[in-house]
């Protein structure tokens, strides 16, 4: 869990939000509605990651994580 979330925080969220919210733009302009509103949903999805684990697992499940290296700290 730790290593998902520090990469979904990280750079390569942003990645991922900034493509998905390009590539919805892309697809409404060509007419691919439901395309269009999947990508909002994956780049709305990758923002928040971190309250979908906490109302799913439980408020201690990132506890003891080192969002910098992804591994749990000792």
């Amino acid at each position: 869990m730790c290593k998902i979330e520090a990469l979904l925080e990280g750079a390569f969220g942003a990645l991922v939000m900034v493509v998905a919210g390009l590539a919805a733009v892309v697809t409404a302009a060509m007419g691919a509605y439901k395309m269009a509103m999947s990508c909002v949903v994956i780049a709305c999805g990758s923002y928040l990651v971190r309250a979908f684990l906490f109302l799913f697992f439980g408020e201690d499940i990132l506890d003891g994580c080192d969002f910098k290296t992804g591994k749990m700290a000792v």
